[in-house]
């Protein structure tokens, strides 16, 4: 059976009486307590100790303890639990067991899932940083250990192993095995899955054409204040027609996109490309502080999968409806004037 004070976070106030605070620091540390120097919302418990009452700190703990986000132990119940002779008192009725839950019931177990993984990796970074930090007693004497560039790195292994897995479990190209983004299907029972390269070599031999040799990677070109911005380039052939795009690499999110007939010369939709970037390079449609200069903007429609919801691109920089809402409301008593048209279209 673990300790009460096991995975518990701990912020220490006033002087102790008892013993050093590194005493009490080597205590917590032999029964798996984690110590911390600030009070947060992950702390567990706040050991009171001589002349505690007097700070700001103590304050703070005791708004803290009515909402029931943490306790506030004295000196002497925290070493009767730490040696077993007490319990840890249970809380009381809580300004935040008397709020409403607002979570729904169908989140309310993921959203625990999730608050309770954060919460350990806090308790750990904390546990590895007190370490660094106080050092642990040994035979030998104390001995600060500092795991916490590679505790960072596992952190980061970990996040590349999830994103890994996620593309490991994409469909691959049925002919070189590389993530696919092309699916053809047309009877139930016959379907292939290609990369863009595969897709556009098998496009050339159906067609009749070829794939245009030494297609860019990527063009970078400034913009009306002198500012570089460079785009990765993805050229794709379907049956009726050919595409070229050029999506940015970077803080902005500019974006062409240009179409020709399957027939048509690469160097003319080349072309045809250079010319768009160029255009939308050379004006600036809103201000610094949001506000659309001249009353028109252009831009295109994103979907953002970070917050399940679209964006407004204008350019380059991602703008919510409720952000844009200010221009609507600066404008009252204007018309209003909406059009969509193909990302390809050359605009004047």
């Amino acid at each position: 059976m673990s300790h009460p004070f096991q995975d518990k976070l701990f912020v220490f106030i006033g002087k102790p009486i008892r013993c050093s605070r590194q005493e009490i620091r080597d205590a917590l540390l032999a029964v798996g307590g984690v110590t911390d120097d600030t009070l947060t919302t992950f702390t567990d418990f706040a050991l009171a100790m001589k002349g505690s009452e007097n700070t700001k700190i103590y304050k703070r703990a005791l708004w803290n303890e009515r909402c029931g986000l943490l306790s506030i132990l004295s000196e002497d119940l925290f070493f009767d639990i730490l040696d077993g002779k007490a319990a840890l008192p249970e809380k009381p009725d809580t300004i935040a067991e008397r709020a409403a839950n607002m979570i729904p019931i169908e989140k309310q177990k993921a959203w625990e899932i999730e608050s309770n993984r954060l919460k350990h990796d806090v308790i750990e970074h904390k546990r590895i940083k007190s370490m660094a930090k106080h050092g642990i007693p040994t035979p030998e004497g104390r001995m600060k250990i500092d795991f916490r560039n590679l505790y960072t790195a596992s952190k980061f292994v970990e996040y590349l192993e999830e994103e890994y897995n996620a593309v490991s479990n994409m469909d691959r190209c049925d002919i070189c095995g590389n993530p696919a983004t092309v699916y053809i299907s047309g009877d139930p029972d016959v379907s292939m899955k290609l990369c863009v390269n595969c897709n556009n070599r098998q496009i050339a031999v159906l067609t009749g054409t070829e794939v245009p040799p030494n297609i860019p990677e990527q063009v970078t070109m400034n913009d009306i204040d002198g500012r570089p911005h460079t785009f990765e380039i993805e050229f794709m052939m379907f049956p009726h027609g050919i595409t070229l795009i050029a999506a940015e690499v970077g803080k902005t999110r500019y974006k062409a996109e240009v179409f020709g007939a399957i027939d048509k010369g690469f160097d003319e939709l080349w072309e045809l490309l250079l010319r768009q970037i160029k255009g939308f390079l050379s004006v600036k449609y809103m201000s610094r502080g949001g506000y659309i200069i001249g009353g028109r903007a252009i831009g295109y429609i994103e979907y953002n999968h970070k917050r399940d919801a679209h964006d407004i691109v204008i350019d380059g920089k991602p703008y919510t409806w409720q952000e844009l809402e200010k221009n609507i409301t600066a404008h009252e008593g204007f018309r209003i004037r909406i059009e969509f048209f193909s990302s390809g279209d050359i605009l004047d």
